[in-house]
């Protein structure tokens, strides 16, 4: 059975051990309902995968009537249960205090309940006794108020106030404190279709009700718009949204993701950034088929599940990932290795199957190339990083293919490095493999560095040629620093005067894009990506080889202006194309093709 829950109180006022319990079973509900955005905020990550929607109260159809615009009666009400939460005596003491100026005035409580007794004594006490009254509850309400004056809550705290709705629907001038939970809040926009004061400021209560006492174009102003609440909270359109919730709800799709690991790598941020977004949505898990250190925040929300946790055979491996993959709804695979290996195991399942090319295809092993070939029919679709590389693939697939950039992470700031104080460096950032080719940017550091020998060149990142490359650079003599990974790859970025790219092949570099969007010059070999973003000498550099890098370092490091000049291109002509919303937007549009029933 599904779930739905819905918080109608300030959740911050329950006793402490309520809140602990209900924050640890939140989890629990496929769907959750909020009346203001506090209560969904108290909840927070609580919630998990949870379908959530704030969903106000409707209007009772009795209180939804022709707008009135006659004379009112001189009395002043609110309605409400006699307790602490109400705060009656605030109104009480407030109403007090305008008497003398507005004496043919009545202040009238409608509801009752255990502090009766000591409202009338506080009004008998501040000697309106004459003028308060209390008739208890009444079953016709709306009759009661709807020609008053002015209606009044003034309570500490509130979910969704039913009383002041009601009262705004009817066109009653209103007031209300700003009680916790956000509720008052959420339905009056002070000075438009009502008035707010602060919790428990009798003062601030008395200086209201006078303003729409003595004003009345200002009263009759909130009076029509407070009467538009019968549309906007009218029961046909609160119930139309709880109708889509449970729908969505009953439909609530369940995606998986599978990789290799979420080590540090630019396919794994794109992949946890796309699963910690749509884990809002839908009930989001990540598989990885080898265990590694986690180098990315991943919503608590999310499912994390290890096939090395269960066996260690390949064999055994996939047929539990088979197992695992049939109770999600869509499959989302990234990277060649894992995607064929995905594929195989689902053959002969209807499951959807999203993959997404990270690399150069035609880099491939001739063995991977073949399997994938075989392979490629089980696949819905398939998400590349670059025209060129949708090219590749045959053309009967064009039409399953989307070409969707990086989404930039939000550590990098546009166009920062423009402003940013800059070091006599060199940055490089990229896992230490033979892909990458770091020997030949060494190589043209090195020859750099001969008549630039105040500068250093700065490589981050980790992977199995860094010993070979620490042997590299000590025979070369030069300031070559293998700086490992960075929390902070940004601030690094910016306070360098170069960004270099030696790769032998890529998809499109996260490095490379991220420089671009900083506004930091870059030089690049023409691998994928690059060869799509990259106009030689206008946004960027192009090198082949060790002398032609080396070039280029002097060339951006001698002229500043230049620098600065492609620097900027870069940014603007990458900005739009890796802004996290739009990216994540094409995604959105891709997945939702198969998660519809």
């Amino acid at each position: 059975a599904k779930i739905i829950a819905s918080e109608r109180v300030d959740p911050s006022t329950y006793p402490p051990s309520k809140q602990k319990r209900l924050k640890k079973v939140a989890h629990k509900a496929d769907g959750w309902v909020f009346q203001t955005e506090i209560q969904k905020n108290w909840y927070g990550n609580s919630i998990g995968s949870a379908a959530v929607k704030i969903i106000p109260n409707a209007i009772n159809k009795e209180f939804i009537t022709a707008e009135y615009s006659g004379p009112r009666n001189k009395q002043i009400v609110s309605s409400g249960r006699l307790t602490e939460q109400k705060n009656h005596a605030l109104l009480i003491k407030a109403f007090a205090g305008i008497t003398a100026k507005y004496p043919a005035y009545k202040l009238v409580i409608y509801g009752d309940g255990p502090l009766r007794k000591d409202l009338e004594l506080l009004a008998s006490n501040l000697g309106i006794a004459d003028k308060v009254s209390f008739p208890g509850y009444t079953t016709e309400i709306r009759k009661k108020i709807e020609r008053s004056s002015l209606f009044v809550l003034s309570s500490d705290f509130e979910g969704m106030p039913n009383a002041l709705m009601e009262a705004m629907a009817l066109g009653v001038p209103c007031i209300s404190t700003d009680c916790k939970g956000g509720g008052a809040r959420f339905l009056i926009k002070n000075g438009t279709n009502g008035l707010l004061t602060p919790i428990g400021d009798v003062e601030a209560l008395q200086t209201a009700m006078e303003k729409i006492l003595s004003d009345q174009f200002f009263a009759d102003n909130l009076s029509h718009n407070a009467h538009k609440l019968c549309e906007t909270h009218s029961p046909e359109k609160i119930y139309a949204e709880w109708e889509n919730l449970i729908k969505k709800v009953i439909l609530l799709m369940k995606i998986v993701f599978v990789t290799d690991t979420l080590s540090s790598g630019g396919s794994e941020r794109v992949l946890s950034t796309l699963a910690n977004s749509l884990c809002k949505t839908y009930e989001v898990s990540i598989v990885c088929l080898r265990k590694r250190m986690i180098a990315y925040d991943i919503n608590p929300a999310i499912k994390l599940a290890f096939a090395d946790d269960h066996h260690r055979d390949i064999t055994a491996k996939l047929l539990w990932l088979r197992k695992y993959l049939r109770q999600y709804d869509l499959v989302i695979a990234f990277m060649l290795p894992v995607f064929v290996a995905t594929l195989a195991c689902m053959l002969f399942t209807r499951t959807p199957i999203i993959v997404s090319e990270r690399n150069d295809p035609g880099k491939a092993s001739l063995f991977r190339k073949i399997i994938r070939r075989m392979l490629l029919f089980r696949m819905q679709h398939m998400v590349v990083q670059t025209p060129e590389i949708k090219k590749y693939f045959p053309a009967k697939y064009h039409k399953r293919i989307s070409v969707i950039a990086n989404p930039i992470s939000e550590q990098f700031e546009w166009q920062s490095a423009l402003s940013s104080h800059k070091e006599k460096k060199i940055i490089s950032v990229g896992r230490l493999d033979p892909q990458k080719n770091q020997k030949m940017m060494i190589d043209a550091f090195a020859l750099f560095s001969k008549t630039h020998p105040d500068h250093c060149l700065d490589i981050y990142g980790e992977g199995p040629m860094r010993q070979e490359l620490e042997e590299y650079i000590e025979r070369k003599g030069c300031r070559v620093r293998l700086q490992g990974r960075s929390a902070n790859i940004a601030s690094q970025m910016k306070s360098a005067q170069v960004f270099v790219l030696s790769s032998d092949y890529e998809g499109m570099s996260n490095a490379m894009i991220e420089a671009m969007y900083l506004g930091l010059p870059v030089i690049s070999t023409k691998v994928s990506g690059a060869k799509e973003l990259i106009i030689d000498h206008i946004n960027g550099c192009f090198a082949d080889d060790a002398n032609s890098i080396a070039q280029a370092f002097s060339y951006l490091s001698e002229n500043e202006t230049a620098a600065r000049e492609i620097g900027l291109r870069a940014s603007n002509t990458i900005k739009h194309l890796v802004d996290k919303n739009t990216v994540l937007q094409q995604w959105m549009d891709i997945i939702e093709k198969y998660t519809k029933l």
